[in-house]
């Protein structure tokens, strides 16, 4: 029975919602309770692989990437993977993984959601997911990290392959519960909790949970790692202490949906404390550095009336205003951006010499997606042109390349689009955005099959391989003079994704 139920799963497409149901209405509910103790840490027989556990946690990641849930920003995100990098190529951090090739098999992946529930998630295969809710209602960029090291931990640690391992009466069914557990908190939330019955929700639940002993090392191994970065743990502390205060003060319905899926005990805050030498959380030093000021710019770029304000006070006059801008721009008010914009060129002009380069060039790209959206595309291609003779920072460099490509598709400059698309393929592999600005392209050329073929390239870039197998076979069936080239790599692309797929069995089947 469960072996014809993952067999149809596998057929559902897009509608990740009933999937997480379909599996949970299936599911006997009467021993889900994790134990609280986990299987010692290493290659012992029956372990699920690295390589497993990127088939496992790809199934979701596509699921969401490609759901109205996802939150696409490659500013933050290339933002936060530039803070945690010293932890990734620490000395120490890569002796502890020799015994898993941690990195060599599954980098980490990084990832939004569009929800306002204070949330944080990992999924096998290295996946870490941050809802937008918790990036909102952070103090400082600082308590972000720390929730991510803490994730990052039960991805190193392997928490939930060796939950899994633990419960080897559920088979595969269980896990496919929890992943699809977290997709409920991400799609169709109120459909689902009315499908389930009392007693599921209640299984739901304990499934959801981290046991003590996986809490407790996550916390130990992400105060290593905060430590690798030269941030103080006590930032751990803020962020779990403000979480469960609001969990108090607003019940349950609360959207702390990381204190759910990551229970906070007194005992586990005591242990923090006790490992950072018990000093009071009140008296870390409010620092704004340089890292504190770019993260509130960008974080200003999620900005929308019909949330709470991401912030009320300020650190400077450009800051307040640029957040404004990105209020009105966001909703729509394309003359008050205007004005606003005038405002914050002529407060960087004066800031000139003591603004940081980052904080510059992140006004700028603001500056030309404004220009973009309402139509003024030379305006748009002079600031562009203005990153040639003074290229930002490395890590915007994928947002001013996406940028580009937007500003010369929409100026029709072919040519110069193609050079640069194809760069930007090789610097940015799983950035499935350029393959689909290039599919669009050609599209829009007249070349079909050239277009599905980018397209199932975006797929690939993303691990969602059965979409490209439909793409590819849509590219080759096109009646058109197609090159011989882009034949024969259609037909090679086909056929390695078919003996890929026949000849690797994943723990989901």
């Amino acid at each position: 029975m469960f072996t014809s139920i993952i067999s149809r799963l596998q057929k559902v497409k897009g509608i990740f919602a009933s999937l997480a149901i379909n599996i949970l209405m299936a599911l006997p509910y009467t021993n889900l309770a994790y134990a609280d103790t986990l299987p010692s840490l290493g290659s012992e027989p029956g372990n699920i692989s690295l390589h497993d556990e990127y088939a496992i946690g790809k199934k979701v990641f596509v699921r969401i990437k490609l759901s109205q849930s996802y939150l696409d920003h490659p500013e933050l995100e290339d933002f936060i993977m530039n803070r945690i990098s010293p932890i990734l190529t620490d000395q120490t951090f890569i002796e502890a993984q020799k015994y898993s090739d941690f990195q060599a098999v599954n980098k980490i992946r990084l990832f939004f959601i569009d929800d306002p529930s204070l949330n944080a998630f990992a999924l096998p295969g290295n996946f870490i997911g941050i809802n937008k809710g918790l990036i909102a209602s952070i103090d400082d960029h600082r308590e972000l990290l720390a929730v991510f090291c803490h994730e990052l931990a039960h991805l190193t640690q392997r928490h939930l392959s060796r939950l899994y391992k633990s419960q080897k009466d559920s088979s595969d069914i269980m896990l496919l519960t929890l992943l699809s557990a977290i997709i409920l908190g991400v799609a169709e939330p109120d459909a689902a909790a009315g499908t389930l019955s009392l007693g599921q929700t209640l299984a739901l639940k304990k499934q959801m949970s981290f046991s003590r002993h996986a809490e407790n090392e996550a916390d130990q191994k992400g105060i290593k790692y905060l430590e690798i970065l030269s941030v103080s743990p006590k930032y751990m502390i803020r962020i779990l202490r403000r979480m469960q205060e609001k969990s108090a003060l607003e019940g349950v319905g609360s959207g702390v949906s990381w204190l759910r899926t990551h229970p906070l005990t007194v005992e586990r805050l005591a242990g923090i404390d006790g490992r950072i030498n018990n000093k009071p959380q009140e008296t870390i030093p409010l620092e704004v550095d340089e890292n504190e000021k770019i993260f509130d710019f960008l974080r200003a770029t999620l900005t929308k009336s019909d949330i709470e304000p991401l912030k009320t006070e300020f650190n400077s006059e450009l800051e307040k205003t640029f957040y404004e801008f990105w209020n009105a721009f966001s909703n729509e008010k394309y003359v008050e951006a205007g004005l606003l914009l005038k405002k914050l060129n002529e407060l960087k002009s004066n800031s000139r010499g003591s603004l940081n380069e980052a904080i510059e060039d992140i006004i700028s790209m603001s500056e030309i997606k404004f220009f973009l959206k309402i139509g003024e595309l030379d305006k748009a291609d002079s600031l562009i042109k203005a990153f040639n003779h003074d290229a930002p920072v490395d890590w915007l460099m994928r947002e001013l390349n996406r940028l580009r490509l937007r500003v010369l598709y929409s100026l029709e400059q072919v040519k110069e689009f193609e050079v640069i698309a194809r760069k930007a393929v090789k610097l940015y592999p799983k950035d499935d955005w350029f393959w689909k600005k290039r599919a669009s392209m050609e599209f829009r050329k007249g070349n079909a099959a050239r277009a599905h073929f980018f397209v199932a390239k975006g797929f690939l870039a993303i691990g969602n391989e059965a979409g490209a197998i439909e793409q590819l076979t849509l590219a080759r069936a096109v009646e058109s003079k197609q090159q011989k080239i882009l034949k024969l790599k259609i037909e090679a692309e086909l056929d390695r994704l078919r003996r890929s797929m026949s000849g690797y069995l994943s723990p989901l089947g």
